[in-house]
């Protein structure tokens, strides 16, 4: 999926010739230390910033979770899902079933909140994930997806997780938790590197 990326903001050195092939299959965690360039690669790998030199590739669909939850406070769950799955060519119906189901594995009814602005911080990362999953991508990719949530929940994730794996799609979790490991078929380190 990437291969000899590098990445630098201003003198610091975040990614230097990195590759990552990712199977369809498993469940791949990324760990490093907070500012060792967990979230950076994640955003390459999802489209939305451009590596200084490298390639990505992907012959398939993408589902992207970041790390701090994008959301427009003033939009229901509801409403984002539709919104969401429409802009991947979705009905709003059938965005809004695959949403609910999404939702129910992760022990969350979203039809029962209202606007993204009065919910927990752990409510807004479920909602996260939750549309990046939405429309069945082939690889998703979960940027500190932990964050907020309880140990119930944290476990209904895994479980997401693995039953995402078990459908034949590529989860690539990015962690600092190092106990993540446990629920990985590979581990992909990255280095924090220095400034020049």
């Amino acid at each position: 999926m990437a291969d000899s990326l590098w990445k630098s903001f201003g003198k610091h050195h975040v990614l230097r010739d990195f590759s990552v092939v990712l199977r369809a299959g498993s469940v791949s965690v990324l760990i490093g230390a907070n500012g060792a360039g967990k979230s950076t690669l994640m955003r390459i790998l999802a489209g939305l910033l451009a590596p200084d030199s490298g390639t990505v590739w992907a012959e398939c669909s993408v589902g992207y979770s970041p790390q701090a939850p994008s959301l427009n406070d003033y939009l229901t769950p509801v409403e984002h899902v539709r919104l969401f799955g429409t802009a991947a060519g979705m009905s709003q119906e059938v965005a809004s079933r695959a949403g609910a189901r999404l939702a129910e594995c992760l022990g969350w009814d979203l039809a029962k909140e209202s606007v993204c602005g009065s919910l927990s911080g752990g409510t807004r990362q479920k909602l996260n994930v939750v549309l990046a999953g939405l429309h069945t991508p082939e690889v998703i990719l979960l940027d500190e997806p932990h964050q907020g949530l309880d140990y119930e929940s944290s476990a209904m994730l895994w479980d997401l997780i693995a039953a995402w794996r078990d459908q034949g799609k590529h989860v690539l979790v990015a962690s600092h938790i190092r106990e993540a490991i446990v629920h990985a078929d590979t581990v992909i380190e990255v280095p924090r590197l220095s400034k020049e």
